[in-house]
């Protein structure tokens, strides 16, 4: 029963996980292409869904934009941002005691 449920455990996280990653990678595309590359015309689905890893490790200087523009709205995604890159750590090693202790129970048996 425990094996089952860290299985379920890990596979819930992983969904989880992806979702917050990919929350933050549409944040910060909103960001850039709102306030950066103004001029530059994406469509929906270059938007939605061309994803990789640049995007989720792309540094963006929140306080110089915010400077530039005065937009609350940057510095609310920014706070956003945070707490979904804590979430992500924290179900990452999440996952990653749930299969340490899974594989402890199957090395008992």
């Amino acid at each position: 029963m425990m094996k089952e449920a860290l299985v379920i455990f890990v596979l819930i996280a992983g969904f989880m996980l992806l979702l917050c990653v990919t929350k933050i990678i549409l944040m910060k595309k909103s960001i850039i292409y709102k306030h950066v590359e103004i001029g530059k015309k994406i469509t929906s689905w270059d938007y939605y869904n061309q994803f990789d890893g640049n995007w989720f490790f792309k540094e963006i200087d929140y306080d110089k934009l915010y400077e530039t523009t005065n937009d609350e709205d940057i510095l609310i995604k920014k706070r956003q941002i945070g707490a979904y890159k804590i979430i992500s750590a924290a179900l990452f090693i999440g996952m990653i005691l749930a299969m340490t202790i899974w594989k402890i129970i199957n090395s008992l048996n």
